[in-house]
């Protein structure tokens, strides 16, 4: 791994460290994706990693109920209650209405999923700080990470170069059951639900845990000739793969 062949194409030479995922078997009909991650392009990637957080919808669905019952008997009582107890009933209307909103609005919920929840990625850009900034500010910095997208017979590689480094992942086909196109790149991802779970004692103000961006990869549309033929493959070879795994799990259990 030290003489990574594929990296000197990137022009990504001289770098310090590597970062590997497990690694699929790599096939002989390979098919490369060159394209530039952005901020935006991350914020688009990420969204859809998190299932668009619907995650979020539903924790921000149960916290509504609560909100809702304590503002039901509370409100019509609001002039005869304590200077705490009204203080209260502010605080929770505010955070009703962020819930609402959360709930109601994708766009409204993709900036705080987004923003929220990558801050801690901080092998996606090279930033040249200790921590990932706002993808605002990386947007406004013009932050931008070389990527290169392999599709093998396996699986699929992404390969990007952040902060000096190149960093690897290799998914099997089976790993994915989602290929979504958004406005600016072709996302492959597990379900996200399947893997979301709530708590209240997460990182930042996150809670609730949509199972992260791990083995969800990006291409970029720029980078695909054929973007219908590309989503219709990569569906195809998801397709096959799971399959394969049903046919293995059937005869195992034999």
């Amino acid at each position: 791994m030290a003489d990574f062949p594929q990296s000197e194409c990137l022009g990504l030479c001289g770098y310090t460290d590597i970062t590997c995922e497990p690694i699929a078997h790599e096939s002989e009909n390979e098919q490369v994706y060159e394209f530039t991650l952005s901020p935006s392009m991350f914020s688009d990637f990420a969204f859809e990693a998190y299932g668009k957080g619907g995650v979020d919808v539903l924790a921000g669905v149960l916290c509504l109920c609560f909100i809702g019952v304590f503002l039901f008997f509370a409100i019509p009582d609001f002039p005869t209650l304590t200077v705490t107890l009204k203080c209260a009933v502010v605080v929770f209307g505010i955070a009703g209405l962020f819930f609402v909103a959360s709930v109601c609005f994708p766009g409204f919920r993709k900036h705080f999923v987004t923003s929220g929840r990558v801050q801690t990625e901080v092998d996606w850009f090279d930033y040249g700080g200790p921590m990932f900034p706002s993808l605002y500010s990386a947007q406004r910095g013009g932050v931008l990470t070389p990527c290169r997208f392999v599709v093998m017979d396996d699986g699929v590689r992404l390969m990007r170069m952040p902060a000096g480094r190149m960093v690897v992942e290799d998914v099997p086909w089976a790993a994915f059951d989602k290929v979504v196109v958004t406005r600016s790149c072709v996302v492959l991802r597990p379900g996200s639900l399947a893997r979301g779970s709530i708590r209240f004692n997460g990182p930042y103000w996150s809670y609730v845990s949509a199972g992260g961006i791990g083995c969800c990869v990006l291409v970029g549309l720029d980078a695909l000739t054929d973007v219908d033929g590309f989503v219709d493959d990569c569906r195809s070879r998801i397709a096959r793969a799971s399959e394969a795994v049903s046919v293995s799990h059937e005869e195992e259990g034999l």
